[in-house]
C-alpha cells in the first residue's frame, strides 16, 4: 500500500505576501505540475494568489487562510486541503495531510 497521494502535493505557507520565499515556490510547483495548496494569515491575499495559479496549473489549486500560530486554524486548513480535491483519491487525503503533520506546517 502506497504512503503517498496519486499526484504529487505540496502544502505551501507564507503565500499571501508578494514578498517571500512562499510565492515563489508554489510558482515552481505548479509549473513542474504539482497539487498545490497555498496558505496563509492573509485571507485575500491567498485566495488571489491561488486564483492567479489556478490559471496557469494543470493540477488542482487550494488556497486556505491559516493563522499558523492558531492549533485550532492550522487542523482546520489541513482539514481543508483533507477534504478537497487536491490529493487524489478520497483514500489518500487524509495521508497526504499526515505526511506534513496535523500540527505542523514545513
Amino acid at each position: 500500500m502506497a504512503i503517498f497521494p496519486e499526484r504529487r502535493t505540496a502544502v505551501v505557507t507564507g503565500t499571501g505576501s508578494e514578498r517571500g520565499i512562499g510565492r515563489h515556490v508554489a510558482r515552481r510547483l505548479v509549473r513542474e505540475g504539482w497539487a498545490v495548496a497555498v496558505l496563509d494569515l492573509d485571507e485575500a491575499g491567498v485566495h488571489s494568489f491561488a486564483a492567479e495559479l489556478a490559471a496557469e496549473a494543470v493540477q488542482p489549486v487550494l488556497g486556505i487562510a491559516v493563522d499558523v500560530a492558531d492549533p485550532a486554524s492550522v487542523e482546520a486548513a489541513f482539514g481543508g486541503v483533507s477534504r478537497s480535491k487536491i490529493s487524489g483519491s478520497p483514500r489518500n487525503r487524509t495521508r497526504t495531510c499526515a505526511l506534513a503533520g496535523s500540527r505542523h506546517l514545513v
